[in-house]
């Protein structure tokens, strides 16, 4: 990711095409969070809306490797804390909230949230004495709930978007989920023997990047004979 991407453009594809969003792409885009408040609330209203669309276990390992992937644990902690979650879903969505989170260390030394605020001022002293929960466990100081208008709504499940989405996005995802879920014990190249394709094909669904692929192709990869 560039570091010349636009808050705009953030912002879009995290909240108008979130189907689109890759595990790499979420990851690094945690590393801008640290100098801009309202990206980091998106970024916690998506994994609260659209963590079921993200494969954990393949966000855990691009998670560690970049420098603020910690911060998955404190928007985690945040929608445990202050959202509401259906006893349907509470399960699954601590399941999966395990596997992302795992083995991703926190800051060794307490820390700002946000690295733009000016040290020793009265806006720190304020966050550090009032600092959350959520967040003083993981070693960072910040005292604002991280939702839009402090409103931290309901944890979703894929069935509460039934509605925005169709059978064929549904498709496309259930697709690509599975393909990635191969991808956690398979090299790239059996990923190509087995779905008759190429790297550069494997590449593009890997990062979400699969528009212009035929239907036909999403198909056959869930009836398992592509």
């Amino acid at each position: 990711m560039s570091s010349q991407t636009s808050k705009g453009s953030l912002y879009f594809k995290f909240q108008n095409t979130p189907l689109t969003v890759s595990e790499k792409y979420f990851s690094q885009s945690l590393n801008l969070c640290r100098m801009d408040a309202r990206l980091y609330e998106v970024m916690t209203e998506f994994v609260r809306d659209f963590w079921w669309a993200l494969e954990p276990q393949i966000l855990n390992k691009e998670l560690k490797k970049q420098q603020n992937g910690f911060l998955i644990k404190t928007i985690i902690a945040s929608i445990f804390d202050y959202c509401e979650i259906e006893d349907a879903i509470r399960d699954e969505f601590s399941k999966w909230a395990t596997f992302a989170s795992r083995g991703v260390k926190d800051l060794a030394t307490p820390e700002l949230l946000y690295q733009d605020i000016k040290i020793g001022g009265k806006y720190e002293k304020r966050v550090i004495e009032n600092t959350l929960p959520s967040f003083k466990r993981h070693n960072l100081y910040f005292s604002d709930i991280p939702f839009n208008k402090e409103l931290p709504r309901s944890v979703r499940s894929r069935s509460c978007w039934n509605t925005r989405f169709n059978i064929i996005d549904f498709l496309k995802l259930d697709a690509v989920l599975k393909i990635k879920k191969d991808s956690l014990s398979l090299k790239n190249i059996e990923i190509e023997k087995k779905y008759k394709t190429n790297r550069v094909f494997v590449s593009r669904i890997l990062n979400n990047t699969y528009d212009g692929i035929k239907i036909d192709f999403f198909e056959k990869v869930i009836e398992g004979s592509p």
